[in-house]
């Protein structure tokens, strides 16, 4: 008896060691019903996979996330962007479009903050409208590089792909609602 008792206590000790590992965390749903709905959706699996709060979101919590990584983004780059701007002392054309472009990523920084009250407020279509705006902007700052290079080409595209990670959340959600 003594050893059906050991063996029992063995096995759910076992048990409970191993369902950590063939359990699935919460966030394998969310983001893997988002993400295909995304242009590119191996970037969205790293984008989410890069916030540890992505681990427990439902698709509501990914739309905060990504609202929260569009503006972070946009925040840094502009940063970076101001900085490269006033080292510049005359008026070049490179200066001129570097101009255009800090620009666009303020505006883009007003749209997701702007995003994030339509988020507050249940008003999914808004969201998904002003990640539309924003990403408009950037992509005129990529046309003011008509000739290459571009040295904003990878940062502008990172972002193109944030915004419309935003976007498709703003229609994943209002579809939510429906």
């Amino acid at each position: 008896m003594a050893s059906l008792s050991l063996n029992s206590s063995l096995l759910i000790s076992t048990f409970f060691l191993l369902v950590p590992f063939f359990t699935t965390p919460a966030r394998g749903t969310a983001v893997t019903d988002v993400c295909p709905k995304t242009k590119d959706p191996n970037f969205c699996l790293r984008a989410f996979t890069s916030d540890p709060r992505s681990a427990t979101a439902d698709a509501y919590g990914l739309g905060k996330i990504s609202i929260d990584l569009a503006t972070a983004y946009a925040t840094d780059t502009l940063d970076k962007l101001l900085i490269i701007v006033r080292a510049i002392r005359e008026d070049t054309p490179l200066k001129v479009r570097l101009d255009i472009c800090a620009d666009a990523y303020d505006f883009s920084r007003d749209a997701l903050e702007e995003a994030n009250r339509n988020y507050d407020d249940s008003f999914y279509m808004g969201m998904k409208q002003r990640g539309d705006s924003a990403l408009g902007v950037i992509q005129g700052c990529n046309i003011t590089f008509a000739e290459p290079p571009n040295p904003l080409s990878i940062q502008n595209h990172n972002f193109e792909r944030l915004l419309d990670i935003v976007s498709t959340l703003g229609v994943v959600l209002n579809e939510t609602m429906d």
